[in-house]
């Protein structure tokens, strides 16, 4: 994380004929500030983002599991 450092995202969906790929960005605001403007958008709009808390849970889970299994010895 380099602050103000230019950021762009990628979302890669499922398509009709395979992968598609979607570019954000260049965005030169602050990365955090972003992710809050973004979050503030939702709750006013009352929209649900792409990644909920469900999906945040599963990745935390499987982060864990990931240094669990390179703690054992897994990772070499």
């Amino acid at each position: 994380y380099i602050r103000s450092l230019p950021t762009r995202l990628e979302v890669t969906e499922a398509g009709p004929l395979g992968p598609v790929t979607k570019a954000f960005g260049p965005l030169y605001g602050d990365a955090f500030c972003n992710e809050l403007e973004t979050f503030h958008r939702h709750i006013t709009n009352g929209t649900r983002p792409l990644t909920d808390l469900a999906d945040s849970r599963r990745d935390l889970a499987l982060m864990a599991e990931i240094i669990e299994t390179m703690k054992e010895g897994g990772g070499r």
